[in-house]
């Protein structure tokens, strides 16, 4: 809980017991994460995206912050448990995973001057897979797909831009 004059401030964190275990496989030394998540800009070139979700980087670019809606947060927390085991299993029995890993899941309350005004926001903490690849000498043959697991309006029509973030029917007829 952060207080300051005018303002005031709140920090959920969920299952950070376990989030903690999952960025020790994953990413080392707590104290990394940490440094990492200190300090974040806006990443506004990011392409993809119907919810409008607004996204971050850590200033090391090793890691994403996206805000969402409390209606996926909430579905996120339901499927935690399975989510959790499938990793732990994918990490101990070295089985390939494709999945972006969350690594960390919050919720922030906060307040400013007007103290009957309340501003929530979720956020996860995600893995940035674009981390060590530069743009400039990327290589033209990687191609980012967006999956959700549906078939309902998921295909993007412009798939001939190098940059362009491609959804499930792209996937499955690619």
């Amino acid at each position: 809980i952060t207080k300051c004059r005018n303002f005031y401030g709140f920090i959920k964190m969920y299952f950070p017991k376990k989030f903690e275990a999952l960025r020790s496989f994953y990413c080392g030394a707590q104290y990394n994460f940490i440094q990492s998540m200190m300090k974040t800009n806006d990443w506004t070139n990011v392409s993809g995206g119907k919810t409008k979700s607004k996204f971050y980087k850590s200033f090391d670019d090793k890691y994403v912050f996206k805000e969402v809606k409390k209606s996926e947060f909430k579905m996120f927390l339901e499927f935690a448990p399975i989510y959790f085991d499938y990793l732990c299993k994918s990490f101990f029995h070295n089985y390939p995973c494709t999945l972006s890993k969350i690594l960390g899941a919050y919720k922030i309350k906060t307040q400013h001057f007007n103290p009957t005004k309340i501003y929530k926001k979720y956020i996860y903490v995600i893995e940035n897979l674009n981390f060590g690849i530069n743009p400039e000498t990327e290589d033209k043959y990687i191609i980012r797909y967006d999956l959700k697991g549906s078939s309902l309006n998921r295909f993007v029509k412009n798939m001939y831009n190098d940059k362009v973030v491609l959804h499930d029917n792209n996937f499955l007829y690619n």
